[in-house]
């Protein structure tokens, strides 16, 4: 069984009361059952519950997070569904938005899977369940990021590096790399992309508020898995975590907001980009830990 199979199963494991059966979930006009989503009817009565506005975020999102595409299941159907992780914690969070979608500026949209806008604080929220166990340090990338990336390197250098390539399509192969280690499993190429959206809104919106990037990574330590298995996968989290807090976030968003105010030709005034550069808070949390910034 491969990783996120395993992976997968456990999680199902970990969340059905003792003695139940997953009958797990089939896609109209098909006959494949798929055991580690949650069955039919008890996905209807998810969305059932569902308030208006928050099925209106995930219907203009673009994970295609609720409906049955290419006759596969609703993805937040999967029990290690990050999407789904995030909605359970976050749906009774007043005022709590999801799926955001923010302009980067370079190109394309970055979309975040929270957001939320406080008295004196916006909080972006990025959720990763089952992610970094299928993650590949080799990533095709369009190569309208080449500039960023290029910038970043030269202001980090002992922290951030990575490789390019180009390759068809206006496309290049990138491996990117923290303190001159191999990143495999923490989506960096995400990241910046997600911070490029936050500092281009912010310098745009130029209120008087603080910024708290939350970046929601499950905690396997409670799955159960095969000696073996679960060597990898407590190797693979504890990766992730390590160069989630090592790539130095809060001084590299700093970084890329200079990026955009003198390469792309934002404007901003001295107070916005004081306050964005010094505000900004990188922080990772996990499904325990995630409530008590709320």
């Amino acid at each position: 069984m491969k990783l996120l199979d395993e992976f997968d199963a456990a999680v199902v494991f970990s969340e059905l009361p003792k003695g139940k059966i997953n009958n797990g979930y089939s896609p109209k006009g098909r006959s494949r059952v798929y055991k580690t989503y949650l069955d039919n009817k008890s996905w209807q009565a998810v969305k059932d519950g569902m308030s208006d506005e928050h099925l209106a975020q995930y219907g203009a999102g673009s994970g295609g997070e609720l409906e049955e595409k290419d006759g596969k299941p609703p993805k937040m159907a999967a029990f290690a569904s990050s999407s789904r992780m995030i909605y359970n914690l976050s749906k009774d969070i007043p005022y709590f938005r999801f799926e955001e979608k923010l302009s980067t500026t370079v190109g394309g949209t970055a979309n975040m899977d929270g957001y939320l806008e406080r008295e004196n604080e916006h909080v972006f929220v990025e959720a990763k369940c089952r992610e970094p166990y299928g993650h590949q340090a080799e990533q095709v990338i369009k190569q309208a990021y080449k500039p960023i990336y290029c910038w970043l390197r030269e202001k980090m250098p002992r922290i951030f590096s990575c490789v390019m390539e180009d390759c068809e399509d206006n496309n290049m192969h990138v491996v990117f790399f923290c303190k001159g280690k191999v990143v495999a499993y923490f989506d960096i190429k995400q990241m910046i992309c997600h911070m490029l959206g936050i500092a281009t809104r912010l310098l745009k919106k130029q209120d008087d508020k603080g910024v708290l990037f939350l970046y929601l990574l499950y905690n396997p330590e409670n799955l159960y898995f095969g000696d073996k298995t679960i060597d990898v996968v407590q190797s693979i989290w504890k990766d992730t975590c390590e160069a989630a807090n090592s790539y130095r976030l809060d001084e590299m968003f700093g970084h890329i907001v200079d990026f955009l105010i003198q390469e792309k030709g934002i404007k901003a005034n001295e107070k916005t980009v004081a306050r964005l550069k010094g505000t900004f808070q990188f922080k990772l949390c996990d499904q325990n830990t995630y409530s008590s910034f709320f």
